[in-house]
């Protein structure tokens, strides 16, 4: 509308751009929440559903709909949201490996407690102390569970991380 208003009030685009100012992608962040929460549940897919989402974004630069940097911050945005959400699912798995016998129930309600305090930072806008509450969440899964059972925790953990940390 700019151009049509102040250069050539004729001119038309060859791609119809919406009238309203940049804004982050919704689009962007609904990819990347859903390629890390289903990332989480389907590991080995992880690398294929993040490079989903990001072609995801990138449409919408290529669509003319928004910069990229609106997709750039939708996409961060969502992988964080994502990364909150499997905090949360955590939680589930551990209830599982207590369900199991894999870990006495107090161990398992300490770890829960710290993800939950990882959202509790979070909620908090206190993201410095939900990736320490991570990283001592790893150390105590490390410390007891054995390996096998305790590394998809260990690695959803710092994977989470590395969404806060970007």
């Amino acid at each position: 509308t700019y151009i049509q208003d102040y250069v050539d009030p004729n001119w038309t685009s060859f791609i119809t751009t919406p009238p309203f100012p940049g804004y982050v992608s919704g689009h962007s962040g609904f990819s990347g929440a859903s390629a890390t929460l289903l990332g989480y549940m389907f590991p080995q897919e992880k690398a294929t559903l993040r490079a989903m989402a990001a072609e995801a974004a990138l449409s919408r630069l290529y669509g003319g709909i928004h910069i990229r940097a609106d997709n750039e911050v939708g996409l961060t945005m969502g992988r964080r949201i994502g990364a909150l959400a499997c905090a949360r699912a955590m939680s589930d798995d551990i209830e599982d490996l207590i369900g199991r016998r894999v870990l006495e129930r107090g161990q398992g309600n300490a770890l829960i407690a710290k993800l939950t305090a990882v959202v509790a930072h979070v909620n908090r806008k206190n993201i410095a102390g939900a990736i320490r509450e991570l990283q001592s969440f790893i150390g105590e899964v490390s410390a007891v569970i054995n390996a096998q059972e305790g590394q998809p925790l260990v690695e959803a953990a710092r994977d989470i991380i590395s969404q806060f940390g970007s």
